[in-house]
């Protein structure tokens, strides 16, 4: 069976269903944290298995749970956030930096 489902950029989708549905599974697949065992799926274009690095640049994800390491720096936690999986190696630093200015607790 072939099923597509296309939304328009910049909309928002809600997934529901029962316990054991295969949500929490999908979704795993889109944002490329599990391997599909079959088929394919495709987020702004890009092949979940093939071009991971490409789909986590077009996507947004919201944890149900809170996913911050209290043990850990801010910076800690960025990196440890896999957020070098969205910005190029080169960068980072600079990067990190930058969302740490941003979000210190002075304003600054």
């Amino acid at each position: 069976m072939r099923i597509h489902s296309y939304l328009p950029k910049g909309s928002f989708y809600g997934y529901l269903g029962p316990n054991g549905a295969g949500k929490s599974t999908t979704i795993n697949m889109l944002c490329t944290l599990a391997r599909p065992t079959s088929g394919t799926a495709r987020v702004s274009g890009f092949d979940v298995t093939r071009e991971r690095d490409d789909v986590r640049r077009h996507i947004g994800l919201v944890f149900q749970d809170p996913t911050l390491d209290g043990y850990l720096t801010a910076e800690q936690n960025l990196r440890f956030g896999h957020i070098d999986a969205i910005v190029p190696r080169p960068e980072l630093k600079a990067y990190v930096a930058r969302l740490l200015r941003l979000f210190s607790s002075n304003g600054d």
